[in-house]
């Protein structure tokens, strides 16, 4: 007998309690399976058990938490990542793979991505580099060693899209895993990934200089900035401040472009809730016919900075230069396109709406990242 009757309860009631909390509450379902995996393996090693012994032990315990031992390994797994249980998941593989119920070489990718979230860049690598050494036409191998610098990291600023980059281009330019299209398509959408996040950090940087060099503005500003765009898009209160706030910080205009040119591109690039997350520079690069956000909210730049000559209203921005912009970009989006012959707030709204349409059917993998490669800028 392998485990008593109330070992047996417990073993049930753990199984429900992670069934219940599965994609709902990861915390829960990870503490209780693993709770579960313990009970186990402490089995396994009380019992010394091997052979045929091992294969009653697992029914038994199947029977009792009313799971197959696989799944619950895979759903256990899942859970210690999205709840970032680094150490446990860690643990987790060495009791799988001692009771047999999954290999080394199965668990590679979680293993390494267990070590790059303790910050253990060096180890997560060199398990990869050593599975590559022995298969080197698996593709997830490339992509598990970019994840070490990209999506594995424990913090966002501590990505390295360069060495990411690197290795998911070493499997895109030899073509490996081009013949299975699952794994394919999840190295094309690494790529593209890994492609507009380097670009947006590079032209967040940039602005966030720029408004330290002309004290407008600091890391602060630039974070309001773009929770400002997620929610109101083009009618950012914040980005209209900016947009007039440069005219009365900044005489010389080469620099006044440059500081447009590069609220701009943070605009481009900032995530937006209308389009489901998506910003306006992935929405074009995505759909490239059709779509005109960028180009009319440059025509609109450019229309609001050749008429401020015209106005007086280039010193001194307060409340009416405010209320001025403010009044020109609502004539402005109600207006129609000069290419389109539509309202432009009308065509931009459908535009949206596509979009979104596209990316909740999953059909939106990009493949223009090349033309980025190397290059830090849009502008």
């Amino acid at each position: 007998m392998h485990f008593t009757d109330e070992q047996k309860s417990e073993l049930a009631q753990l199984g429900d309690i992670a069934e219940a909390h599965l994609n709902k509450n990861n915390k829960r379902a990870a503490n209780a399976l693993y709770a579960a995996l313990e009970m186990l393996y402490g089995a396994h090693k009380s019992a010394g058990t091997e052979g045929g012994e091992t294969k009653d032990l697992m029914e038994a315990f199947e029977q009792a938490v009313g799971w197959d031992a696989h799944d619950l390994a895979d759903e256990l797994i899942i859970a210690c990542h999205n709840t970032s249980q680094c150490d446990r998941g860690l643990e987790a593989i060495d009791m799988l793979t001692e009771l047999g119920v999954c290999s080394m070489r199965e668990m590679i990718a979680d293993t390494s991505a267990f070590f790059a979230g303790l910050g253990r860049r060096d180890k997560a690598e060199e398990i990869l580099k050593t599975a590559l050494s022995h298969d080197p036409d698996d593709v997830w191998l490339y992509i598990s060693l970019g994840d070490v610098y990209y999506h594995n990291t424990p913090l966002d600023e501590d990505q390295d899209f360069e060495k990411a980059e690197k290795w998911y281009y070493a499997a895109y330019d030899n073509e490996i895993g081009k013949r299975d299209k699952e794994s394919w398509r999840a190295l094309l959408e690494r790529l593209g990934s890994v492609t507009v996040d380097r670009l947006r950090r590079a032209v967040e940087d940039r602005l966030l200089g720029a408004m330290e060099q002309h004290n407008i503005g600091g890391y602060r500003t630039l974070e309001q900035l773009k929770n400002s765009i997620a929610i109101d898009s083009y009618d950012s209160i914040i980005l209209q401040h900016l947009q007039m706030r440069v005219f009365s910080a900044i005489q010389d205009k080469i620099q006044i472009d440059e500081f447009l040119r590069s609220l701009n591109d943070v605009y481009n690039f900032a995530p937006q809730q209308d389009l489901n997350g998506l910003s306006a520079f992935e929405m074009v690069e995505y759909m490239p016919k059709g779509e005109h956000e960028l180009r009319i909210m440059e025509e609109m730049f450019s229309a609001f900075t050749e008429q401020m000559p015209k106005t007086g209203t280039e010193s001194g921005f307060g409340a009416l230069g405010s209320q001025a912009f403010s009044d020109f970009q609502v004539r402005f989006m109600e207006q129609k396109d000069s290419e389109t012959g539509i309202k432009r707030r009308t065509l931009l709204s459908r535009e949206r709406k596509k979009t979104q349409q596209a990316y909740e059917r999953g059909t939106l993998v990009w493949e223009g990242f090349t033309r980025f490669r190397n290059c830090s800028s849009i502008s």
